[in-house]
């Protein structure tokens, strides 16, 4: 768990991040919950994402669970994270029919 009250320029990855009200983040960030009080620039990706009054978000964000108090600025998309399974794993297509005899003949 991390809170960050300063100003850094990258990315940042972690468990839980709470960025403080004077904070500026200028590069990703991924976690499994954010908590927005200050300034970021840059795509977010978390389970979890809250962001406060008075955050400013100029980036898209990627979550599952999203809460944007009244008095949050955000400029970006909101993207839902994808919980479907990978395409290797979908199931496989269903064989095609064999061709009737009547068919073959043709």
């Amino acid at each position: 768990e991390v809170q960050f009250d300063g100003a850094i320029e990258g990315d940042l990855q972690c468990g839980s991040l709470t960025v403080g009200e004077r904070a500026e983040v200028s590069g990703g960030i991924a976690a499994d919950t954010v908590v927005i009080h200050g300034k970021v620039s840059g795509t977010i990706q978390a389970k979890n994402v809250r962001l406060e009054r008075g955050s400013r978000v100029q980036g898209d964000i990627i979550h599952d669970d999203l809460a944007i108090a009244s008095g949050a600025h955000v400029e970006g998309s909101l993207k839902r994270l994808d919980n479907a399974k990978p395409a290797s794993a979908a199931k496989p297509a269903a064989p095609a029919a064999a061709p009737s005899s009547e068919q073959a003949a043709e």
